[in-house]
């Protein structure tokens, strides 16, 4: 029913006497909206033995127009006689669909009056598909419980070292050397099946760093040329694309168009996290773009870099977004936002682009990182979440578009570890950015009928009950991923960062896991 779903409407439902009763079909009256945006919940009605068809009788799911709505807003009105749904956009009637569909018991649903928006307008995934590979259907299985809690946006992470897993017509030898890759009449079903049920499907193509999938394929695009083999670890990877060369912008342009072609939402990632400079330091190319230029450092050449990507892809209508590592180069695009997952000392350049009126998403790695273990992230600590800096709330600011949780899958091989790290926590983080995360105890009794759910549908979940580690278990489940991490998932010494950066990385996971003292010394 309406009070037990995820996320919470942020309004609060009237609730009224009576009950809807949909027996066998329920008829659409939809007036001017599109064909896309009742389909998912046709086939969810299925399930339910209840068909959706169109025309005149009784009950009657009646969709109108309303302008005075914001664009994922919706207003349900359920009638003992039927169900009247208003909105401005298809995606509003996706979502109060979701709702109604959500509310079900059997085929009944309690009398209620409700409007209802979400506090941010992006609440979001990052799924990594390339450190290891999910196929076609993982991914569609993903997409339909991101849709049911209301989440919109999948930034789908499709190159890295490890490989490139878009089908590439223009380039075909990424696919001959990285293995497992989508096809393009894949990429399209799945964005179309994403858009049926209200998501925006973000690709994400990393540059200049973590390309070794592009160079084991093309070694000659990197600064020196020399042959490298696909990563098979974690870590940072050394080399990169070359910055100077100007056969890498007539590899990358093609690219570039051939793969925003796929996809119809308007942001194209370019990454952009983890650059290693070192080969750039001594590359004659990289040194001679600098000073045709007038760069004073390589992080303005990172952003030289990016901004002539950012232009080609401003060209076929794209925005593009990065990591905010981004933000130590002078110069940035135009047609640019940010993705925060990390300080590193920028607190001050997101708060000024912040305060210049441009637009960023938060995904802070302490909190949204769904790959590190509850231990680390509980479920209550993700369902708390709020965009903030140095401590400081940036809920209501403007610029700031909303949440997004991360999953690397470095150490998540198989899909029911994938699931089980990404739920119940996905569920948390949708209602934080929904409504806000002001009720935990009654999200934890809303949780169990969800749950129960998953176990119907065969998806994967970590238990209530395991969700929230306390005192020594907790502490064991840290030791246990970091000594996993030492013994088997660490990059091999010349990917590591020098001595100083790794003891700044690790008092910044102590401070930003609140760990044990002594945990990295063996103490």
């Amino acid at each position: 029913m309406l009070t037990d779903i995820i996320p919470r409407p942020q309004a609060q439902p009237i609730l009224e006497e009576g009950m809807f009763h949909c027996s066998g079909e329920l008829t659409l009256e939809r007036r001017d909206f599109e064909d896309w945006g009742f389909r998912a919940f046709a086939e969810r009605l299925k399930k339910k033995n209840i068909i959706l068809v169109e025309g005149s009788g009784e009950p009657v799911l009646r969709v109108l127009r309303d302008g005075t709505f914001d664009e994922e807003e919706y207003g349900l009105e359920v009638r003992s006689g039927g169900v009247t749904l208003r909105a401005a956009s298809a995606r509003g009637v996706v979502q109060g669909l979701t709702s109604l569909y959500e509310s079900f018991e059997k085929k009944n649903i309690p009398c209620f009056i409700l409007r209802d928006k979400p506090l941010y307008r992006h609440r979001g995934l990052s799924l990594d598909c390339t450190r290891h590979f999910f196929d076609a259907a993982e991914v569609e299985r993903i997409l339909e419980e991101m849709s049911l809690v209301k989440l919109n946006v999948l930034h789908w992470h499709l190159s890295d070292d490890q490989g490139w897993r878009i089908e590439s017509r223009v380039h075909p030898k990424l696919n001959r050397i990285s293995g497992p890759f989508y096809s393009q009449d894949e990429i399209r079903h799945i964005v179309a099946f994403a858009k049926e049920r209200g998501i925006e499907v973000i690709p994400e193509i990393d540059l200049p760093g973590h390309t070794t999938g592009i160079l084991a394929a093309y070694p000659e695009l990197s600064c020196q040329g020399e042959p490298v083999e696909l990563g098979k670890g974690g870590g940072i990877y050394p080399v990169i694309l070359c910055a100077g060369k100007k056969q890498v912008y007539e590899f990358l342009f093609p690219l570039l168009d051939e793969a925003a072609g796929l996809f119809d939402s308007p942001i194209f990632h370019l990454g952009g996290d983890e650059v290693p400079k070192r080969e750039w330091e001594k590359c004659p190319h990289c040194k001679a773009a600098a000073e045709k230029n007038g760069l004073a450092n390589l992080d303005d050449l990172q952003g030289w870099f990016t901004t002539r990507l950012a232009e080609r892809l401003a060209a076929k209508g794209k925005i593009v977004r990065c990591w905010n590592d981004i933000l130590k180069a002078k110069t940035l695009p135009e047609n640019l936002d940010i993705q925060y997952w990390v300080d590193w000392s920028q607190s001050g350049a997101m708060n000024a682009f912040l305060d210049k009126g441009r637009e960023a998403v938060f995904s802070d790695m302490f909190t949204l990182y769904l790959d590190y273990p509850e231990s680390l992230i509980p479920l209550e600590k993700v369902y708390r979440y709020e965009p903030a800096l140095e401590g400081r709330s940036l809920a209501g600011v403007l610029g700031v578009l909303g949440m997004e949780a991360c999953i690397w899958t470095e150490r998540i091989a198989a899909a029911e570890r994938l699931e089980k790290a990404l739920f119940p926590r996905l569920f948390a983080l949708a209602e934080a950015a929904w409504s806000g995360g002001g009720d935990y105890a009654g999200f934890e009794r809303r949780l169990v009928g969800k749950l129960a759910g998953l176990a119907e549908r065969g998806v994967a979940f970590t238990t209530l009950e395991e969700s929230n580690p306390q005192g020594d278990e907790r502490l064991a489940g840290i030791k246990q991923w970091f000594i996993q991490g030492a013994q088997g998932a660490a990059p091999e010494e010349d990917k590591m960062p020098d001595p100083e950066q790794l003891t700044r990385i690790r008092t910044m996971f102590a401070q930003g896991f609140n760990l044990p003292r002594g945990l990295f010394s063996g103490q």
